[in-house]
Formats: structure tokens, C-alpha cells, sequence
């Protein structure tokens, strides 16, 4: 990950969903 932040944001939560989608889709 880029920070390791002790509370998950929403919007990283969103990009790694995002990422990880893109990912799998290739």
C-alpha cells in the first residue's frame, strides 16, 4: 500500500476494490 494508515478510508477502500478488479480483469 502506499501508507500504512491505522484507519482504512473509505476511499482507499474504493481503490483498492478498483485495483484489485482491474487486476483480476487484466
Amino acid at each position: 500500500m502506499i501508507s500504512p494508515d491505522p484507519r482504512p478510508s473509505p476511499g482507499l477502500a474504493r481503490w483498492a476494490e478498483s485495483y484489485e478488479a482491474k487486476c483480476e480483469r487484466r
